[in-house]
C-alpha cells in the first residue's frame, strides 16, 4: 500500500542570533519598528470582521495592501 502525502505551503522559523555593532543598533530597532507596524496594520485588515468574513489569502492582502499604498 503507497500513502501519498502532500504538502502546501512549509513554514520554517530559524532563530539567528545577530552581530550588529553599537552604531548600527538604532537602524536595526528601526526596522524591526517598521516591520511589527507594517505586520499589525495587515492584521488588523485582514481580521477586521471577527465575527465575519476573513481574509486568509496571501495574495488577496497584499493586492489591498498595495492598492492602499
Amino acid at each position: 500500500m503507497m500513502c501519498e502525502i502532500r504538502v502546501e505551503d512549509v513554514i520554517r522559523v530559524v532563530k539567528a542570533k545577530l552581530d550588529v555593532s553599537t552604531e548600527r543598533c538604532d537602524e536595526l530597532n528601526q526596522t524591526k519598528d517598521q516591520f511589527l507596524h507594517c505586520a499589525n496594520t495587515t492584521a488588523a485588515w485582514a481580521w477586521r470582521h471577527p465575527n465575519d468574513y476573513c481574509v486568509t489569502s496571501k495574495q488577496e492582502a497584499e493586492n489591498s495592501a498595495t492598492r492602499r499604498s
